[in-house]
């Protein structure tokens, strides 16, 4: 209990009742409220009668089948997570290095979080100065959903690692984070003080820490908001 449990398992991690989920992958068709033709109810029928799916494996993290959740499947990026990058032009020499911030999505999200409600709203001056990198966590939108990973926290911080500090090279960076996004920017923080510039965690979930982690100072400065 005087340490932060890096390799806990979530208890939905293969178990999560979905009603949406299960209405979408019932063979045969639904029972209609309105009465219609037999025509027509034949004609629908045809359409979304299909044979049943075999069982899947993977982890029940999204329960979407469209293209774009899937598309990690046929790549060849699967040791890596999607990141959505805005960055502006490499600037001048002498004009100074810019800032980098990464930004985490909570749970049931994906970057389209941030790159379709915050990103817009961004001034010409803050792109200019900040390369900002969006992730989709392990197991979330276009990023891999292996079905042999538990989805620790030590997992979800490796991938982060490999897929944005290691391949764009960041030696320091903000971190936004929301809800539970909140548990990996405050464990980054933990593991890079040198490098975590700020932190601000929207909606963050509430976690206590033991006086034993709340005794170390660190340069980083944190922002919250509920």
């Amino acid at each position: 209990a005087n340490k932060m449990q890096l390799e806990d398992v979530s208890d939905t991690l293969y178990v999560r009742a979905s009603l949406l989920s299960d209405a979408t992958r019932k063979p045969g068709p639904i029972a209609p409220a309105l009465t219609v033709s037999p025509a027509i109810a034949e004609l629908i029928r045809g359409k979304i009668d299909r044979a049943p799916r075999p069982p899947r494996q993977a982890p029940c993290w999204s329960d979407c089948d469209c293209k774009m959740c899937h598309s990690w499947s046929t790549g060849s990026r699967a040791s890596h997570l999607y990141v959505h990058v805005q960055a502006p032009p490499p600037p001048p020499p002498g004009a100074g290095e810019q800032e980098a911030v990464i930004f985490i999505h909570g749970f049931i999200s994906s970057s389209v979080f941030w790159t379709e409600t915050v990103f817009p709203a961004f001034s010409p001056a803050a792109r200019g100065r900040y390369r900002m990198f969006a992730v989709d966590l392990l197991g979330f939108g276009r990023s891999p959903k292996p079905a042999d990973s538990l989805y620790t926290l030590r997992e979800h911080l490796e991938m982060i690692e490999r897929s944005v500090l290691q391949r764009y090279r960041l030696k320091s960076f903000h971190v936004v984070a929301h809800s539970l996004g909140s548990v990996l920017a405050l464990a980054l923080a933990v593991k890079y003080p040198g490098a975590v510039k700020s932190l601000t965690l929207l909606a963050p979930v509430r976690i206590r820490f033991p006086a034993t982690m709340r005794a170390g100072g660190s340069a980083c400065a944190v922002s919250t908001t509920s």
